[in-house]
């Protein structure tokens, strides 16, 4: 991960043919390394309540997938907010979160 700018996330929606059913940790690994992310527009990237930090392509479009890799080369500047969106967001995932979010519940339901 240190030496590339740019990850994919291509799982596909379970309306395909072999489709997945959720965001895979190569997803989050991307994320918090803070790397720009092209992904599927399909309902697994789009259950996040925040869609800055993705770079959407269309299922199964190889061109457009290949045209934003060019478009990536050509202006990565533009991109680069993405990726910090990403490093962001990932941040929200943590396991310290994650039992403070658990613990809530729980005193909660006590």
């Amino acid at each position: 991960l240190r030496n590339i700018h740019c990850g994919v996330a291509l799982t596909k929606s379970n309306e395909t043919d072999s489709g997945g059913s959720g965001v895979s940790n190569n997803l989050l690994e991307l994320m918090a390394a803070g790397k720009i992310i092209i992904a599927y527009d399909n309902i697994i990237y789009r259950q996040f309540p925040r869609n800055d930090f993705l770079l959407y392509v269309k299922e199964n479009n190889d061109e457009m997938l290949a045209e934003s890799f060019a478009d990536i080369v050509r202006s990565i500047e533009s991109y680069l907010p993405l990726a910090i969106n990403a490093k962001i967001y990932a941040s929200e995932f943590s396991i310290k979160n994650h039992v403070k979010d658990l613990l809530d519940v729980i005193t909660k339901a006590i």
